[in-house]
């Protein structure tokens, strides 16, 4: 409004005409702000201001404290400041008094600090409302007041030519000649002295300043429910229209345009402040003066002046600057902070446009090709993995369309609320299908901006208005999102960290339950006299209770090992058309593929157990090994099987295939769902085939992937084929579901195909060697299984070597069970067991005073070490290797209990199930013979 001002005087060439001319100027920029925010309000055009920018508001609101804080500094030392704070007229900086200037300083960031730090620690210590009502208006005149003490006992003159006012700079403003309230219109508003042509010439710019005001407004506006939210939304339209009325009337009656003020609607928040009490006070005060007509600023200290506009900047700064700092993304805090160089070097209209330039191009480069709505789901179309019968899917077909899922993706920032709101919108049209729950899926999402937050609050008080509940959930990790934005999120009252598959859960059994008693009440009377009856004999009502749980436990996990049979069936099958020399299934998981499943069919099983074996190093040559070493060529089919990035593989986008450039093959097939043959994996690079190098360990030449709805199956085979058959290379393998075939949709041609591409590689299986004595306990799928899980390990008589759990080869203290003595001193409770792999290994009890007994003797097939490990004990028995030379297989208690539940990648569920009776086995066998030895030796 000022730069408006001086363009329009700097136009007029009467002297007497400059000052009237500027004041109808002022006027007509009201007057226009006015109609202008009537003109919002009555077209309902307000709410599109709601999307304003968030760093376009934090940056023209902390431009506003920052020069708020350079004018008070300039009121403080006297001196006009420009650019970010360089005095304008060096020649007035030779009239300043040097201790005046300093102690004018520290007295206005006294008073600063007075009103930002005293008044709540003082409140902090009064307990009556009351008092805590006078703490603000007490501290804020007690500068005054002591001023004013100390200035009459040194200088009670208060004259224009005092010394309180003549002093660079000085304790008190010049002084002014008081003139009654209508003085002003009767000399300046007149129409003879307005010059009606230079306002004429600079008319777009007056246009433009009111439009810049109504900007203003909006952007406090926004400001004051971004960071003082209220239960109601603020409505923006009611806003502009009683904004409007009242700056339409200033400027019909010659004021200066106003607006909404966030530097002092928030601290009056933060000041606890929750009545209209303070604004009425202050619009009274304010009436009072204008009709008296004093001239407040004549007597009012200096440092009093720049020490209240000091701590209202610092206000704004700290608000909009700082505490929003760790919420925004550096884009953002670069446009606010460039709003703030801009306006503290040029001036605030100018860092404005700046600030809406700058914000322009950041979502032009965040929003290019952005969708962040990824789906939108009904539950009669998107159902929870729980298991329902057919009533209840008819139920659940019937109500499901009151549970919506909403799933986001990608980067949430300012620019895509409009389509969030829209999509919110779409669900919500007031109609009787609409939702009682949306689930806002964020699993996707990978990173949240501060305004994405304030719009759900909103959403989330509109869907409420109408009945709607809105939930967030599977809310991405601090690692996604920033820690500051995830606790954020965390604290939402209607965000949950549960994932949606749980929520879902619920919500079909709230459906189903409110089905059952809306239909079957008489059966539920029934039931109810049914419970009673049981209640009443409390031993059967528990009884019948842990049935019922044990029973839906059984089903549960019935249900699980259902699903693992049908996927390990689908992998022989592929396994057994196509001769492969192993089976791999990859699963898509949160656009990654995880290894799901391991298959190798029997003849594979017994050649990689045979490698092994065959790789023993001589008795004189075994060595002690390292507690970090891996042992083993079964830890090698471990690891290629599960070399790929952590047993994941990122499923980044790739390009055409025909392309030419390198990309991995697993990632190529399931982004284009066409099957891949690559007829030499020796040729390939590394980024085609990561696992090229041990391919080559274990004669693998060929491989072969298909994709399916899930996944990807991975086929390698032992043979060499220079030629694809042509029929199967024109093949296009279909998407497939479980539990089909996985080649059931190819026809005969192309299962002739496969056959002839792994002719051969399959050979006549023969029998591990017969000097393991394996075979007879233990399959070679199951044995391979074990070695990949565990680790192998190698000991010699010579050497004297005990087996150990902990320090894997060392000694350790072994005791007597039950252990006596204190905890401090106690030998760690044992861990691990041992399948004893060839050579023999004897169990011994030591004896005080007497040579070690013999307990038990194991052959190659055993099992050694269990009991102390399923009793929870330190190891009670020493374990030792009887014969030449040994291996042994160290399964872990948590490896046991993986290949128990068919939970591990190596292990189908024959295996499983073998490896459960296996151990019922041994362990019984085992228990019988130390037994019946414990009894020989205490008889002799």
């Amino acid at each position: 409004v000022a730069g408006v001002v001086k363009n329009v005087v700097d136009n007029v060439d009467d002297p007497e005409k400059k000052v009237p001319t500027a004041f109808i100027t002022i006027a007509i920029v009201s007057i226009l702000m006015g109609l202008i925010l009537v003109g919002l309000a009555v077209t309902k055009s307000a709410a599109f201001a709601q999307q304003l920018p968030y760093p376009v508001l934090c940056g023209f609101l902390g431009s506003v404290g920052m020069l708020l804080m350079r004018n008070a500094i300039s009121i403080l030392i006297g001196i006009k400041l420009k650019w970010v704070c360089f005095p304008s007229d060096n020649d007035d900086v030779k009239l300043i008094d040097l201790d005046l200037f300093i102690f004018h300083l520290v007295l206005g960031v006294v008073v600063a600090l007075l009103l930002l730090k005293a008044v709540p620690l003082v409140r902090k210590q009064i307990k009556n409302p009351w008092g805590r009502t006078m703490v603000m208006p007490t501290i804020f005149i007690l500068p005054v007041v002591i001023f004013y003490i100390v200035a009459m006992i040194q200088e009670p003159d208060l004259s224009a030519d005092s010394e309180l006012r003549q002093n660079r700079p000085s304790w008190l403003l010049g002084s002014v000649e008081w003139k009654p309230f209508w003085y002003l219109w009767e000399t300046a508003y007149q129409p003879s002295l307005w010059d009606f042509a230079a306002i004429a010439s600079t008319f777009p710019l007056i246009l433009a300043t009111a439009v810049l005001c109504v900007v203003a407004a909006i952007i406090n506006i926004a400001g004051i429910e971004a960071n003082a939210p209220q239960k109601r939304s603020i409505n923006l339209n009611n806003e502009c229209l009683s904004l409007g009325r009242a700056v339409l009337l200033t400027g019909i009656l010659g004021g200066h345009p106003g607006h909404h003020v966030a530097a002092f609607t928030l601290p009056m928040k933060a000041d606890e402040g929750k009545l209209r009490v303070a604004p009425w006070t202050a619009s009274t005060l304010w009436l009072i003066m204008f009709f008296a007509s004093a001239p407040l600023s004549a007597v009012v200290p200096r440092f009093f002046f720049g020490g209240c506009f000091l701590q209202v900047g610092f206000g704004l700064a700290r608000t909009f600057l700082w505490d929003n700092r760790k919420a925004m993304d550096w884009p953002s805090m670069g446009i606010i902070w460039a709003t703030v160089l801009v306006a503290l070097l040029a001036d605030l209209n100018v860092a404005s446009l700046v600030s809406f330039a700058l914000t322009a191009a950041d979502f032009v480069r965040l929003s290019m090709n952005t969708k962040v709505v990824r789906a939108v789901e009904r539950l009669d179309m998107r159902r929870s993995p729980t298991y329902r019968t057919m009533r209840e899917l008819k139920v659940l077909q019937t109500y499901g369309h009151k549970v919506m899922c909403l799933y986001l993706e990608g980067y949430l920032f300012w620019g895509t609320v409009d389509e969030i709101t829209e999509a919110f919108n779409d669900l919500i049209d007031g109609s009787p299908d609409d939702p009682g729950t949306i689930y806002v899926d964020l699993r996707y999402v990978t990173g949240v901006e501060l305004s994405v937050l304030n719009t759900f609050r909103k959403l989330h008080r509109l869907a409420g208005s109408v009945g709607i509940k809105i939930i967030l959930c599977s809310l991405p990790g601090p690692d996604i999102v920033s820690p500051e934005i995830y606790t954020l999120l965390c604290k939402l009252p209607f965000a949950s960290t549960e994932d949606v598959l749980e929520l879902l859960e619920a919500s079909e059994n709230s459906i189903l339950e409110l089905e059952v008693d809306f239909q079957n009440d008489q059966t539920l009377k029934m039931r109810d006299q049914l419970k009673d009856e049981i209640k009443a004999d409390s031993y059967w009502y528990r009884k019948v209770m842990t049935s019922w749980v044990e029973w839906k436990k059984s089903l549960r996990w019935q249900k699980h090992l259902r699903r693992n049979e049908e996927k390990q069936h689908a992998m022989v099958e592929l396994s057994t058309i196509t001769g492969g020399a192993y089976v791999i299934r990859w699963e898509y998981i949160e656009d990654t593929l995880v290894l799901g499943q391991a298959y190798n069919p029997p003849w594979r099983a017994e050649q990689l157990l045979r490698m092994m074996f065959d790789s023993q190093l001589p008795a004189a040559d075994i060595q002690e090994p390292r507690s970090d070493s891996l042992g083993g060529d079964a830890t090698r089919i471990r690891t290629f099987v599960t070399r790929s990035v952590d047993r994941q593989r990122k499923a980044k986008a790739v390009q055409g295939i025909e392309s030419g450039e390198e990309k991995d093959a697993l990632e190529t097939c399931w982004r284009h769902q066409k099957a891949i043959f690559c007829t030499d994996v020796r040729k390939l690079s590394k980024a085609s085939f990561p696992r090229k190098e041990l391919a080559e360990q274990f004669n693998i030449s060929m491989v072969l992937f298909i994709p399916t709805i899930d996944g990807v199956f991975e086929v390698g085979g032992t043979s060499e084929s220079s030629v694809i058959p042509a029929k199967f290379a024109e093949t296009e393998i279909q998407v497939l579901r479980y539990p089909e075939k996985p080649l059931a949709k190819l026809d005969s041609d192309g299962l002739q195909g496969l056959a002839e591409i792994f002719e051969g590689a399959s050979p006549q299986p023969r029998s591990i060697v017969a000097s393991h004595n394996l075979s007879k306990k233990l399959s070679a799928n199951l044995l391979l299984a074990l070695a990949s899980e565990g680790t192998i390990r190698n000991y010699s008589q010579n050497q004297n070597q005990k087996v150990d759990d902990s320090m894997m080869m060392q000694s350790m203290v072994h005791v007597q069970s039950p252990y006596k003595g204190s905890d401090v001193d106690r030998p760690p409770v044992a861990d691990h067991l041992y399948i004893i792999l060839s050579g023999t290994f004897g169990t011994f009890r030591r004896l005080d005073n007497h040579p070690d007994v013999l307990l038990l003797k194991s052959p190659p097939g055993s099992m050694i070490g269990a009991e102390d490990v399923w009793a929870r004990r330190p190891r009670s028995v020493l374990l030792r290797c009887m014969s030449e030379t040994g291996q042994v297989i160290s399964l872990s208690k948590q490896a046991v209990h993986r290949v128990e539940l068919c939970i591990s990648p190596y292990v189908g569920l024959k295996e499983s199930e073998e490896f459960a009776e296996y151990l019922k086995h041994e362990m019984s066998l085992n228990t019988l013979a130390v037994e019946y030895s414990t009894t020989s030796t205490e008889d002799a």
